[in-house]
């Protein structure tokens, strides 16, 4: 039988590039098997989220550091979650952020390589 944890992974997997766009990592099963526990680096949250399976409504609970959600369906959890760890704003906005930090870290990366010239 498959584990709870391992179900919530296949849902984040199911929409790789959001989740990437997290920066998500450090996949941790919550002890009781009945959740997942991950870090993410999100342009509007950066820290742990867990998501616990709620059996009595078969829904998911959502915790975004002290931040807690419940009732969230299976079919909702990636855009929810996205929502509140990295896209508050509209695509047009978001794609800005993105070409903005984009552009730092590629700015921060071509000084690198003069650095070691001085």
């Amino acid at each position: 039988m498959e584990t709870m944890s391992n179900y919530i992974l296949g849902i984040l997997k199911r929409n790789p590039f959001i989740a990437l766009s997290w920066g998500v990592h450090s996949f941790t099963a919550i002890a009781d098997n009945n959740g997942l526990s991950f870090t993410v680096n999100g342009f509007v949250f950066k820290g742990n989220v867990q998501i616990v399976y709620n059996d009595g409504n078969d829904l998911f609970d959502v915790i975004i550091g002290k931040e807690k959600y419940t009732g969230i369906y299976m079919d909702e959890l990636v855009s929810f979650i996205d929502r509140k760890i990295e896209k508050d704003c509209d695509d047009n906005q978001y794609q800005e952020k993105v070409n903005d930090w984009f552009m730092k870290e590629a700015i921060e990366e071509f000084k690198g390589y003069f650095a070691d010239e001085e």
